[in-house]
């Protein structure tokens, strides 16, 4: 599915550059962002040139491992998932682009979006380019080949950008974040109803493999940003079996389950927290704006 979407997404280039690229906004907290498609161009301009322009000519990539990168990687498609407010992205994107221009990288075989920060649109970008690419984290730099992703970097590099790409070119790379999209392929293969019934069989591997809480927290928020309600609740159930002592687990189901107008069940889970930690202010919050919602 996701080979087609990214072919997509390739044949579609064009209609990119046709619409306006590089739009401004102002996120909920005030902030000027871009969101939609973008260019270099668009992250030169104030207010981003600020943190764009000299972080992109301070980064010395390596010599050596530019030289195997040469020629190579311009056979590849790169789609890039970014946000002009994420920290990771401001300290990752410019390394990128000068990463790219030093390595002679052919920019028109390049998409890059800018996604929101707000959470009723988290993560999304208005033409929902992101669809079906489980973008969870950014910045994500999907790597393609005749319309078939070939590997990704999630949020930050395992060693240099320029080592994550050969490595991803050479068939030996594994992403930061790679339980989640095991998870999501497993959700998608088996659907919603038939993991929940088989979620406890393997709370036990994904123990093992996820790094924190916060990865699923992030990825159901996603997936409630982007109208995937009953995937987003299954998802942060399965949180809460996997980290059952962890507050932000409990919190995020209760918000995925209020978001889905099951007040009663997001009610229990909210006093079960409270049971745990009595002075928790997020869930006597959360807990208190359910009783509003009931009037």
């Amino acid at each position: 599915m996701r080979s087609i979407l990214l072919l997509s997404l390739f044949l579609t280039g064009s209609a990119l550059v046709a619409q306006t690229i590089n739009q401004q906004t102002t996120d909920s907290r005030d902030r000027v962002i871009l969101l939609g498609p973008i260019d270099q161009q668009g992250l030169s301009e104030a207010p981003f040139s600020s943190w764009f322009l000299e972080r992109k000519s301070d980064y010395q990539a390596q010599a050596e491992t530019l030289e195997k990168l040469h020629g190579q990687l311009g056979e590849y498609d790169l789609t890039l998932f970014m946000g002009t407010w994420c920290g990771d992205s401001k300290r990752e994107v410019p390394r990128l682009y000068s990463l790219l221009e030093t390595a002679d990288y052919p920019m028109e075989r390049m998409t890059a979006i800018a996604v929101s920060p707000d959470s009723e649109t988290y993560k999304q970008s208005p033409g929902a380019e992101e669809r079906g690419l489980n973008i969870h984290r950014v910045p994500t730099l999907i790597l393609s080949k005749d319309g078939k992703e070939v590997g990704r970097i999630v949020e930050h590099p395992q060693l240099s950008l320029e080592e994550d790409l050969l490595a991803i070119l050479e068939g030996n790379y594994q992403s930061h974040y790679a339980a989640v999209d095991l998870l999501d392929a497993l959700i998608d293969d088996l659907g919603v109803q038939k993991f929940r019934t088989q979620m406890e069989d393997v709370v036990p591997e994904y123990r093992q493999t996820l790094e924190s809480v916060y990865e699923l927290t992030t990825y159901s928020a996603v997936l409630e940003a982007a109208g995937m309600q009953e995937k987003a609740l299954a998802v942060a159930q399965f949180n809460t079996l996997i980290y059952p002592e962890e507050a932000y687990a409990m919190l995020n189901l209760g918000k995925r389950q209020k978001q889905a107008g099951m007040l009663a069940e997001a009610r229990k889970t909210l006093e079960n927290l409270l049971v745990q930690q009595p002075e928790n202010k997020q869930a006597k919050k959360l807990l208190a704006s359910l009783g509003e919602e009931q009037r």
